[in-house]
């Protein structure tokens, strides 16, 4: 009977999550306009929504995220993935900026 009970109650939950993620689909749209960021420690960056790559050498990633461009500065960097507005840098990352456009 416990197991039923939890059964339900789960199912509630994610009746009422899936209410609420639909009721605020779209209700954020500048938040699709921005860069995420997820960064793994210190040995990985992964950005979505990037316009492109600006520059790229072991110690510097320099990316254009529409409004400003981000700058990615460490050591051994390098380039994981690069597909559809998302790269991953990997690497000794030392720091993670965003710098206003000219």
């Amino acid at each position: 009977m416990d197991e039923e009970i939890t059964m339900a109650e789960r199912m509630k939950k994610r009746r009422i999550k899936d209410k609420i993620r639909e009721a605020l689909k779209g209700s954020f749209p500048f938040v699709e306009m921005l860069p995420q960021i997820c960064v793994s420690g210190n040995r990985e960056a992964a950005i979505e929504g990037c316009g492109g790559l600006l520059s790229y050498d072991e110690s510097e990633v320099y990316l254009d995220c529409r409004e400003s461009n981000l700058r990615i500065t460490g050591r051994d960097l390098e380039l994981y993935t690069f597909s559809y507005g998302t790269i991953t840098v990997k690497g000794h990352i030392y720091k993670i900026e965003f710098v206003g456009r000219n």
